[in-house]
């Protein structure tokens, strides 16, 4: 079977995405947890995973400034689980995940917009504007949903688990 000529293929998805993955600041996003069990490196590599299969769908993407966006958005060095973390993170994270990216990686204005707005409609004044945005706004939500269904199922399968070795154990004990 032939591959179509504009698949999504991994070798052009870390093309793009290896020069910020393989950076140490951005390394340190493996110690923060971020949904669930799954840390925001995992996270952020699931959001570019996605925006860019769905980027490879439409004409006149920037495939490479997609990628960056969906990694670096949520890049905000710190956990917020931490008691000491002011809240709301829903709110805040956006703009410092955007201020981190913009010092480190440098980000163009629609980068920046972009990063912004990926949490809308949760944050309601940072709407997106762009075709990327967009992207990156499903893809974020796309991957949360699929992290927090999975831990759910994990969760569920064991208390069957648990339920049916009490129940086996029980009727060997009679």
């Amino acid at each position: 079977m032939k591959k179509k000529k504009d698949a999504p293929t991994m070798k052009e998805f870390m093309e793009y995405a290896s020069p910020i993955i393989r950076d140490e600041k951005y390394k340190q996003l493996k110690k923060y947890i971020h949904h669930s069990k799954h840390t925001i490196y995992r996270h952020a590599i699931s959001v570019a995973y996605i925006a860019y299969k769905i980027g490879k769908r439409k004409k006149n993407i920037d495939l490479k400034s997609l990628i960056k966006v969906a990694l670096l958005h949520d890049y905000y060095l710190y956990d917020w689980h931490n008691k000491d973390h002011k809240r709301p993170h829903g709110f805040t994270h956006p703009k410092t995940a955007m201020l981190n990216a913009a010092r480190d990686f440098g980000l163009t204005k629609l980068e920046m917009k972009a990063i912004r707005s990926h949490m809308w409609p949760l944050t309601l004044f940072h709407i997106p504007t762009s075709r990327i945005a967009w992207i990156i706004c499903i893809a974020d939500k796309l991957s949360a949903h699929y992290e927090y269904s999975i831990d759910r199922m994990i969760k569920k399968s064991k208390k069957i688990k648990d339920k049916l070795l009490k129940k086996s154990r029980l009727k060997y004990e009679k």
